[in-house]
């Protein structure tokens, strides 16, 4: 039996190779017909084979004895890892599945072990295991969970390695095995579809596409609650970190084979094609149509012919029901487009399309709907009619004001990103940033819709802007400037911004932005080219940042970071380098479509009326809002962004500050626990520093609209202002001796390194040059200090200076990318710091002198090294913000040194764009950490105002 299945499977591969690569998919359908195992055994095979002679060589044969290993051919009755096999659930084209009972919770799981190609080919093992992680990530209710992931060997020992999923055992029947006996009612059958639908929606959240959903892989419940099953083809997006311009695919099907079930496979998917959530979208339709007439709507006598009537045919649409509504024939449509740009975009609009159809009317609300909901759509129904009226009445000549102003609330998902909003020029979608699980991705919401939907490839971003007809978001991350259609698609890389600040999209294809902190404003070609600077930062201004594009697309604003006689809102122009500051002492002003700008000073939201000609306000201030969130943790340590966003349709934006102060330094053990609370809540930004004797913390901290340098007496618990100076302070740190704070400090406009003694007197220059430098870190001994300094081409490097001497500053880390953070270990010898140089922030030990090569310490990207007091372990963020520590082993001469592998130790709420700052530190015995943790646990919602005008 074993013999005659390989030399059919021979046939069917020697068959394939022999056909053209565009053309094997369609040999392959024919001749595996239904038997989907057979399938999946030809193609991996295929996976290793070019020609016909290579089936019978090395390494092919070891696959084939892995797939058709005699012997074993049920595990019921064995162990595989804590798990004992009770019984056989049946197989399918991805395994065998098995009802199993966890030895440990005492718990009935199901098990479905793969095929043991599988376990011979170690990039596709190496993909199922992420996949399995990414899976156990999903914890929804219409999903089955995916417990696990094992490995282990059958009990004789002689066969090859067996993997494994471990998934939640779902009681009930298969969809199929109920369609097989009767056919929904369309209110069950649209109740069942939307459960689904939630489901894929979940899962397309995460980056994962199933690919091969059918009734067969949907399971109802006795309870009758849906659960969508075996995620055996599912795939997942994700970023490739070390290559931030790109993006891959892992599982992407090779050109001329096909995954998936044929009577449910969307045109792309039958062709061997690369596929994303719409392939979903596509076997939803076909569910739901089999659902209300009985059969699928591309099924044929055999699979050849099911593939071409999916490839060429529509549906039979006098299938369904004549009395079905027509609005679900119409959402079937949509989802059987063969042309993907017609075809639903995302699984979501279709779950507000089936609650729309539940209800009755489209038209009719649904008391039972939240009132922000209903206030929003009533509010863009408002808002259409005004224009008609509006345009009647301006043609009539007439000047009163008809519409009152409106003002509701949206909830958006929770982040700590607060200014990362934005509206459409039309008025109808908002944009921002969420953070599930540490990892902060854009979302996309139509106003007239209750539920942001997240953009895939987005991971780590922050301030997007639109594009002006609206089709695509920019934004930034993984050090760059990117953009992205917000229908789908991937995220292209335009340009480095590894500490951005903001941008501006113009109706001639030019984004302004700025590339960071300490920057001026760049102008790049909306489809990639090379940046320029279009603003020319002066010795007192640290930054032009935010900039906004005016509607003439040569004038722009933008925001000055620097001395406060410097500090406000600019406008400049594209044509020319000349500038003028308009509003001082503002940040982050837009245009609004009433032609009024508005800004943030102190905490609120402003307007004033602009003269398009003069290119400056006029009239009186007015307040908009009393309080607005804003960016708290700049370079210079005042807001230079705050949350407010405007359309040219009118409708207006913003978010109001927290209510109470966010940030406290917080003790957690090595296990992540809270172990206690220091001081009182303040704004984040705090930069802790512990003094050499244990018992005091220097901080930067912003009160009453000024950021100061505090000390915090562990003994009393008590906050104590150490500088007094109106300029900001930053970054401070103590001298070995204990005796003085070093700072950085912005009075000379911009950023320079002053000295105070702890026990009174004068602050003292102690480090002045013609960039922008900030506080790192002092030797052991006293005699070196680290600093990180801007500069104009390698944005900024890690430079040193021994104190005491006239000797010059010289650079110790300086490469294409940013270095900062640098720390130097107990010994003197060594320093750990990051640097952007790959592309992402890593982490790296470099001697101090001699040898200049760096010894790479993360593994997959991280910010922010600190030193356990004796060297023996180093700690970093990592970039999904996971406290993460390290082995460190220094020769007894300090020459050399060995390092251990990264160990996370706990997920923390910290990490991020702050990289100039540190954020927490770590007690010298490397038991505790001292985090500036985020205390908020609500997200403030974002105000929509419509109809805004100036009180009369």
């Amino acid at each position: 039996m074993i013999e005659d299945r390989r030399r059919q499977i021979e046939e069917i591969c020697d068959g394939a190779l022999n056909q053209p690569v565009g053309e094997r998919a369609a040999f392959l359908a024919v001749a595996c017909g239904d038997d989907e195992a057979l399938r999946h055994e030809v193609e991996a095979l295929l996976r290793h084979a070019q020609t016909a002679d290579d089936l019978f060589a090395t390494p092919l044969a070891a696959v084939s004895a892995g797939i058709f290993a005699s012997g074993q051919t049920s595990f019921v009755g064995q162990e595989i890892g804590s798990y004992r096999v009770v019984a056989s659930l049946g197989a399918g084209a991805m395994g065998e599945v098995y009802r199993a009972r966890d030895v440990k919770l005492n718990r009935e799981v199901a098990i479905k072990v793969l095929p043991r190609a599988f376990a011979a080919d170690p990039e596709r093992l190496a993909r199922f295991k992420r996949e399995a992680q990414v899976l156990a990530s999903l914890n929804h209710p219409n999903i089955a969970h995916v417990y696990g992931f094992e490995e282990a060997r059958p009990a004789n020992g002689s066969e090859p390695l067996l993997v494994a999923f471990v998934m939640e055992l779902v009681e009930g029947e298969t969809l199929a095995g109920q369609l097989a006996k009767r056919l929904p009612a369309p209110g069950e059958a649209l109740s069942i579809a939307r459960q689904i639908a939630v489901a894929l929606d979940a899962m397309h959240e995460k980056g994962l596409v199933h690919r091969d959903l059918k009734p067969a892989n949907i399971k109802i419940t006795p309870e009758g609650v849906v659960k969508v099953l075996d995620f055996g083809l599912a795939k997942a997006v994700i970023r490739d970190i070390s290559r931030p311009t790109t993006a891959k695919t892992i599982g992407a099907t090779r050109d001329g084979v096909i995954m998936g079930t044929v009577a449910y496979m969307s045109p792309e998917q039958a062709r061997g094609e690369p596929v994303d959530k719409r392939t979903d979208i596509w076997a939803f339709g076909c569910v739901l149509f089999e659902m209300l007439s009985g059969h699928s709507p591309f099924a044929g006598a055999g699979a050849a012919d099911t593939l071409a009537s999916v490839l060429e045919r529509q549906p039979d649409w006098a299938a369904l029901p004549p009395a079905l509504d027509p609005r679900i024939k119409r959402l079937i449509r949509r989802c059987l487009e063969k042309p993907l740009s017609r075809r639903l975009r995302d699984v979501g609009d279709a779950i507000v399309e089936l609650d729309e159809i539940s209800e009755g009317s489209e038209d009719r609300l649904d008391v039972r709907k939240p009132i922000a909901k209903r206030a929003v759509v009533a509010a863009i129904v408002i808002l259409g009619i005004a224009a008609g009226v509006g345009a009647w009445i301006s043609r009539r000549g007439a000047s009163q004001r008809i519409l009152q102003e409106v003002r509701l609330e949206i909830n958006a998902p929770s982040t700590r990103d607060l200014v990362s909003i934005a509206i459409s020029s039309d008025g109808l979608w908002v944009a921002g940033v969420g953070d599930p699980a540490q990892n902060p991705r854009l979302w996309v919401r139509e106003l007239r819709s209750e539920t942001p939907r997240f953009l895939q490839g987005t991971e780590g971003a922050s301030l997007p802007f639109w594009s002006p007809e609206g089709h695509s978001l920019a934004f930034f991350a993984d050090n760059k400037l990117k953009r992205i259609d917000v229908e789908g698609g991937v995220a292209q890389a335009l340009a480095d911004a590894p500490n951005p600040q903001g941008g501006s999209w113009g109706a001639d294809g030019t984004i302004l932005y700025t590339p960071t902190q300490i920057s001026p404003v760049m102008r790049v070609p909306a489809a990639g080219g090379e940046p320029r600077a279009v603003t020319r930062t002066q010795a007192d201004q640290l930054g032009h940042l935010y900039p906004h594009l005016l509607p003439d697309g040569t004038h722009f604003l933008y925001t000055v970071n620097g001395a406060p006689e410097r500090r406000g809102v600019y406008v400049g122009s594209l044509g020319d380098s000349a500038t003028r500051r308009i509003l001082p002492g503002a940040i982050a002003a837009t245009l609004s479509s009433s032609g009024y700008l508005l800004f943030a000073i102190d905490g609120a939201l402003f307007a004033q009326k602009f003269d398009p000609n003069r290119l400056e306000p006029v009239g009186e201030r007015v307040r908009v809002a009393d309080s607005i969130a804003t960016d708290r943790t700049a370079v210079a340590g005042s807001p230079d962004g705050a949350a407010v966003s405007a359309s040219i349709a009118g409708p207006i934006v913003y978010r109001a500050r927290p209510a109470q102060d966010d940030h406290q330094l917080i003790w957690f053990d090595r296990s992540g626990n809270e172990v206690t609370r220091l001081g009182t809540p303040s704004a984040g930004g705090l930069a802790p520093s512990l003094s050499p004797d244990g018992r005091r913390i220097a901080v930067s901290r912003l009160m009453d609209g000024n950021r100061d340098i505090w000390v915090l007496d562990l003994d009393r618990n008590v906050f104590s202002r150490f500088t007094f100076d109106s300029a900001v302070e930053l970054s401070p740190f103590w001298t070995p001796d204990g005796r003085s704070i070093l700072f950085a400090s912005n009075r000379r406009g911009i950023l320079s390194i002053y000295q105070k003694s702890v026990a009174g007197g004068d602050e003292q220059p102690l480090l002045m040059t013609e960039q922008n430098v900030n506080t790192a870190d002092i030797s052991p001994d006293g005699r070196m200090m680290f600093f990180s300094r801007a500069d104009p081409k390698t944005l900024r490097d890690l430079w040193a200076k021994r104190l005491g001497s006239a000797d010059p500053p010289f650079p110790i880390s300086r490469t294409p990318g940013q270095d900062l953070n640098g720390e130097f270990a107990p010994n003197g010898e060594w320093f750990a710091y990051q640097s952007s140089e790959s592309g992402r922030y890593e982490v790296s030990l470099r001697k101090f002198s001699g040898d200049a090569s760096a010894i790479q310490v993360s593994s997959e990207g991280g910010t922010q090294p600190r030193w356990r007091q004796d060297g023996r372990e180093l700690f970093y963020l990592g970039l999904d913000r996971q406290l993460v520590a390290v082995p460190v082993a220094f020769s007894s001469d300090g020459q050399t040194v060995k390092v251990g592998a990264p160990s996370r130790l706990f997920q923390t709420r910290i990490g991020g764009s702050n990289t100039l700052q540190g954020e927490y530190l770590v007690a010298p015995d490397g038991q505790r950490f001292l985090l500036d943790t985020p205390i908020r646990d609500v997200t403030p919602p974002i105000t929509v105002i419509l109809n805004w005008h100036p009180p009369a």
